[in-house]
């Protein structure tokens, strides 16, 4: 079992203020499981284009979703495109111990993906700030 978000690939206004980022688990656990996740500068700069945000989303028993929101700086400068990744999916060190212990009253196949979900790699969201830079071309007049 491994997360899935709702696109690897999300494009957002500088206007719209946010980005979200629906993480989903394929089925629900009987157990807390808890993913960490970070934004990482691309050309879109925190602090400047996008607020750094990281944290555990922890999806409690029965939980199969769960929404990253990342604030995007909306400061009026024409400028092009620009990017910033969400890294998600390492698990929480805070609940690996307990979710280890709890892996044996769980059936086999619970037990193996809840495991699986532990040991999946990273996934790697890339967000799109699009840009408000502009090229304008000056129209000549010929003369008729």
């Amino acid at each position: 079992m491994s997360a899935q978000v709702s696109a690897l690939h999300l494009g957002v206004a500088e206007a719209e203020g946010v980005a979200f980022i629906t993480v989903s688990l394929p089925a629900a656990l009987p157990i807390a499981v808890g993913l960490t996740y970070a934004t990482v500068d691309g050309t879109a700069l925190a602090g400047s284009d996008y607020v750094f945000t990281a944290g555990v989303l922890t999806f409690n028993p029965g939980e199969t979703e769960k929404v990253i929101v990342v604030p995007i700086v909306e400061d009026g400068t024409p400028e092009p495109d620009e990017w910033f990744f969400v890294h998600i999916g390492q698990p929480d060190p805070a609940l690996a111990g307990m979710m280890s212990a709890q892996f044996l009253p769980l059936g086999a196949q619970m037990a193996a993906d809840a495991m699986s979900l532990q040991s999946a790699p990273p996934i790697v969201v890339r967000v799109l700030i699009a840009g408000t830079h502009r090229l304008y071309l000056p129209i000549a007049r010929r003369a008729m």
